[in-house]
């Protein structure tokens, strides 16, 4: 799944020159409606949406003798929020279109540098698909003293959030290891907080909700619920 975004400031598609460096009122105030009939999801997640590959990355600084901070990776769900997760103690990194093959590859990169934390969180899924050997692989990367936490993903590309399912029963085979934090249901609860494609978010209500749910993973995990729902329905 591609999400895309626009950006006002260059709605007109004018390159600024000395010509062009004050355009036509008109064009200006075209420009303002554009944005104004977009609404609040405008400008919460148009950046975040902008293009593929962009990143954003935030935490506390790493002191010597202190155990590495909880590491949240992420899409572009996730992008919004990577100030608010560093301010509570997380690294954070949200990139757009960011799949969880993607997400893996930084996985196994900090393992052979022996630079992943005790704790990872998983906000994947809204791009692609997730599969049973992806979880399995990430478990394994986190190592046997490691925990793993997955966030099941608000996607629209698979039948009755078969993602979810999939991260559900990994929770169930090796609760120990595997925490599964419900974003999906929390989502779908608070549809103010989502911007019409039922992905993204469309305000800092919406942000601060996520970032709430992720500061659980640091708490004691509950018995994870049954894999039979998930997801939400395609908007």
């Amino acid at each position: 799944m591609s999400h895309r975004g626009s950006n006002c400031a260059t709605l007109s598609g004018t390159v600024p020159t000395a010509a062009t460096a004050r355009p036509p009122r008109r064009v200006l105030l075209l420009t303002l409606l554009v944005c104004a009939l977009a609404g609040p999801s405008f400008w919460l997640t148009g950046t975040a949406q902008a293009k593929c590959g962009q990143k954003r990355s935030a935490g506390p600084a790493q002191r010597p003798g202190v155990a590495r901070p909880p590491l949240v990776i992420g899409d572009s769900v996730l992008y919004d929020a990577v100030p608010g997760l560093a301010r509570l103690g997380f690294e954070a990194n949200g990139m757009i279109c960011r799949r969880m093959d993607q997400g893996l590859a930084i996985l196994r990169s900090r393992a052979k540098r022996r630079i992943l934390p005790r704790l990872v969180v998983l906000e994947l899924g809204a791009n692609g698909t997730v599969t049973t050997a992806q979880v399995d692989e990430a478990l394994a990367l986190v190592g046997s003293r490691g925990k793993l936490v997955l966030l099941t993903p608000t996607d629209t590309d698979r039948p009755k959030g078969a993602d979810a399912i999939v991260m559900r029963l990994a929770a169930l085979r090796t609760p120990a290891r595997v925490r599964v934090l419900e974003w999906a249901t929390l989502a779908a609860t608070h549809p103010e907080w989502m911007a019409k494609d039922g992905v993204h978010l469309r305000n800092q209500a919406g942000i601060d909700g996520l970032i709430a749910l992720i500061a659980q993973s640091t708490s004691a995990a509950p018995p994870p619920p049954p894999p039979t729902t998930g997801g939400l329905p395609a908007p």
